[in-house]
């Protein structure tokens, strides 16, 4: 009897390690991968505006303070800390001409398209896409 419950929570447990990484992969390769691919990673231009692990929902994929963010005046710069790094997301470079507004959510949050993808994000990074300054109104809300 002991050893059936071993194996079963065996069986949980490598089901688990198995299925769970096919899962993320499966959506970091439909959702973040076509972003990287279309916007590889750019240099950093000297007026950049640097802040570490904020949140973003992209698509389906919610990353709750995973991305490190640079703007800058040519492009968004999205750059995955180490769990996303480890999930095999790479970083992204979108173009600010590419980077579509669609709507304010408060003052900490705002709502763009990148293509075919919906990103929800800062309002300090992703404001400039409504006219705003980088590091402006709400920038320490963030």
């Amino acid at each position: 009897m002991g050893s059936s419950v071993v194996l079963i929570v065996a069986l949980v447990i490598l089901a688990d390690l198995v299925i769970v990484p096919l899962i993320v992969m499966a959506v970091v390769s439909g959702t973040w991968s076509p972003l990287a691919d279309r916007y590889p990673a750019q240099a950093l231009g000297a007026d950049a505006v640097r802040r570490d692990f904020q949140s973003y929902k992209v698509g389906i994929m919610n990353l709750g303070f995973s991305i490190h963010t640079a703007v800058d005046e040519r492009h968004l710069h999205l750059l995955p800390a180490m769990l996303g790094r480890w999930m095999r997301m790479r970083p992204v470079s979108v173009p600010w001409e590419a980077v579509e507004p669609v709507r304010r959510r408060g003052a900490k949050y705002a709502e763009v398209r990148i293509g075919k993808e919906t990103v929800v994000g800062p309002a300090w990074a992703l404001g400039l896409a409504f006219g705003d300054s980088a590091g402006g109104p709400g920038e320490h809300d963030v």
